[in-house]
C-alpha cells in the first residue's frame, strides 16, 4: 500500500506546481510578446516594401521624364549680332544620322523651335522676332547652326532703340541710389570698407575718360565749363561717382588705414582698389566689393575692368587690336570682332552683353596693336575666363586660326 503523504508534503507539492505553472505562464507570455513583435515588424516591413515599391515606380517615372527632357534639351549658345540684326544659334546636337530638322518660329511669342520627326529637340525664347523666310539651318559634324535674321518690324524697333558699346551698358537704377551705399564691403570676406560715421549723401554717374573731348559740343558760351577741373574728375567727400567697372570715393569716407596706393581690405588683406594720388580719390573695383543689404555689384566680374577700357578706346580712337600687358610679363593679344553683341545659353536664360574677340597668350605676328596695362591678377583671371568662354562654342568654330575665339562679359 502506497505510503500516504503528509499534509505538509502535499502542500509543498502544490506550491511547487503553482510555481511551475507561473513560470510556464511567464514563458508563454514572453513567447507571445516575441510573436507579436515579430508580427508587427513583419507588418511594418511589408508596409515599407510596398511604399518602396511605389517610390520606385514614382522615381522611375520621374527619371524617364527627366531623361526625356535632357535628351531633348541640348546645350546651346545664341549670339545676337546687333549691327546686322541677326541671331547665330549654335546647338550641340548630332543630326548627322540623316534626320531632317524643321525650324518653327512664332513672331508673337518670339520663340523658336527645332523639331525632328515631330519631336521638339530645341527651343528658346528670343528678345526679337525672327523671320522664318530668311532663316537657315546648317548641320555640322559637332553642332547645328541656325541663322535667324530679325523681321523687318523687329529691325526697325531695334534701330529706334539702337545702343551699342558704352551706350548699351548703362548703370542700373540701383547703382545710383544712395540708399544702397549705406556700407561698402569686401566681396571676399564681407568686412566693412566704408566708415559708418561718414555716410554717403549723393551718388552720380562718372563720365568716361574721354568726357573732356565733348566740352566743345556741350557748351555754347566761352568759359561755360571753367569751373570743371581740366585734369579729370576728383573725388568729393560723402559722394560716390559710379563708373562702368569701378566707383570713385573720397578717402575720408573709408575706414582708417584703407586708403593706400593699393587699397586692401582691413579684414582679409584682399585687394579691393587703388589710389593713384590722394587728391584724386580712391577707386574701388565693382567685382571686388559689394554693398551690404542688396549687392548691386553682384553681376560684375573682372571682365568689366577690361571691357570698359576696350570700349573707351574703340569709341574714341577706332582701334580694335590690343595687347593687354602686366608687370609680371603676361601678355594677351586681343582682336575685337564685335562689341555690340549679346550672348545667351542653356546655362543662363537672359542675354548678356559681350565683347567677341580673338585672343592668344603667345606671340602672334600681325598688325600693330595698342598696349593696355592691367594688374597681373586681372590678366590671369581674364585669361582663364576667356579660355572658359571659348568652350561655349563648338570646337569646330574656335580653332580656325592661330587665335582662339572667346567672349568678354560686361
Amino acid at each position: 500500500m502506497a505510503q500516504q503523504l503528509s499534509a505538509a508534503e502535499v502542500l509543498r507539492e502544490i506550491e511547487d506546481a503553482k510555481r511551475e505553472v507561473a513560470e510556464a505562464r511567464k514563458q508563454y507570455e514572453l513567447a507571445q510578446c516575441a510573436v507579436n513583435k515579430a508580427r508587427a515588424e513583419f507588418s511594418e516591413a511589408d508596409e515599407v516594401r510596398q511604399r518602396c515599391g511605389n517610390d520606385v515606380d514614382t522615381l522611375s517615372s520621374r527619371l524617364d521624364a527627366t531623361l526625356s527632357k535632357v535628351l531633348h534639351a541640348p546645350e546651346y549658345v545664341i549670339e545676337f549680332q546687333a549691327n546686322i540684326g541677326c541671331y547665330q544659334c549654335y546647338i550641340h546636337l548630332d543630326l548627322t544620322t540623316g534626320a531632317t530638322p524643321v525650324l518653327v518660329t512664332s513672331p508673337t511669342t518670339r520663340q523658336v523651335q527645332l523639331r525632328v520627326d515631330n519631336t521638339v529637340v530645341f527651343k528658346a525664347k528670343l528678345a526679337y522676332a525672327v523671320d522664318a523666310k530668311y532663316s537657315s539651318i546648317r548641320i555640322q559634324k559637332d553642332h547645328v547652326h541656325l541663322r535667324l535674321p530679325l523681321t523687318a518690324a523687329a529691325k526697325e524697333d531695334r534701330k529706334a532703340a539702337m545702343t551699342a558699346g558704352m551706350a548699351a551698358r548703362t548703370l542700373s537704377r540701383a547703382e545710383i541710389d544712395v540708399k544702397n551705399y549705406a556700407e561698402l564691403q569686401c566681396r571676399c570676406c564681407c568686412h566693412a570698407i566704408s566708415d559708418p560715421a561718414r555716410p554717403f549723401d549723393k551718388v552720380l554717374p562718372l563720365p568716361s575718360s574721354n568726357w573732356m573731348e565733348m566740352v566743345d559740343f556741350w557748351g555754347a558760351a566761352e568759359g561755360a565749363f571753367e569751373h570743371i577741373p581740366k585734369d579729370g574728375i576728383h573725388a568729393a567727400p560723402n559722394r560716390v561717382y559710379v563708373g562702368p567697372a569701378d566707383v570713385l570715393v573720397h578717402a575720408s569716407n573709408l575706414r582708417a588705414g584703407v586708403a593706400q596706393a593699393t587699397v586692401l581690405c582691413p579684414g582679409c588683406n584682399s585687394v579691393v582698389g587703388s589710389q593713384e594720388h590722394p587728391s584724386i580719390g580712391v577707386v574701388l573695383q565693382k567685382h571686388l566689393v559689394q554693398t551690404k543689404e542688396t549687392n548691386i555689384f553682384a553681376d560684375y566680374t573682372v571682365d568689366n575692368v577690361v571691357v570698359s577700357k576696350l570700349l573707351e578706346v574703340i569709341e574714341s580712337e577706332g582701334l580694335f587690336r590690343f595687347e593687354l600687358v602686366a608687370d609680371g610679363g603676361r601678355r594677351i593679344l586681343l582682336q575685337v570682332l564685335s562689341w555690340d553683341a549679346t550672348l545667351q545659353s542653356s546655362a543662363w536664360g537672359q542675354p548678356q552683353n559681350v565683347v567677341k574677340v580673338h585672343f592668344s597668350d603667345v606671340p602672334v605676328d600681325g598688325p600693330p596693336s595698342l598696349e593696355l596695362a592691367f594688374p597681373p591678377q586681372v590678366l590671369e583671371e581674364v585669361l582663364e575666363r576667356l579660355k572658359t568662354s571659348a568652350e561655349l562654342l563648338p570646337a569646330s568654330l574656335t580653332g580656325l586660326s592661330n587665335l582662339t575665339l572667346g567672349f568678354l562679359f560686361g
